[in-house]
């Protein structure tokens, strides 16, 4: 009975993504696309490098379900200079050397 338990939070718990988040400001975004597929990738203040991410970057492509909002928000926020909280995860999906971001909130709201 304990191993299947075992078995059954380690399955559960290895298989789960960790979203984390950073906040601050966007600093800078560039709009590409690479093979077909578009990507929004961005900077804010005080963002945090590690493991893929050597940019201290976040990205977004085109088959996100996120990605056009995140493109509105993203643009708005740095030319508003509003404070934004990104939800990411610590892959590099969407482009090799930048987080995938899971989730853009914009001014003083819970995120």
């Amino acid at each position: 009975m304990n191993k299947k338990v075992s078995f059954f939070l380690l399955l559960l718990f290895s298989s789960t993504a960790i979203a984390e988040r950073q906040s601050g400001q966007i600093t800078g975004y560039i709009p590409y696309t690479n093979d077909g597929k578009k990507i929004i990738i961005f900077q804010i203040t005080s963002n945090v490098s590690g493991g893929c991410n050597t940019t201290g970057r976040f990205a977004v492509d085109s088959l996100s379900p996120i990605y056009e909002g995140t493109i509105s928000a993203v643009i708005a926020a740095h030319h508003a200079q509003s404070p934004v909280t990104i939800i990411y995860t610590q892959s590099c999906k969407a482009w090799d050397n930048s987080w995938d971001a899971q989730g853009v909130c914009v001014g003083n709201i819970p995120c």
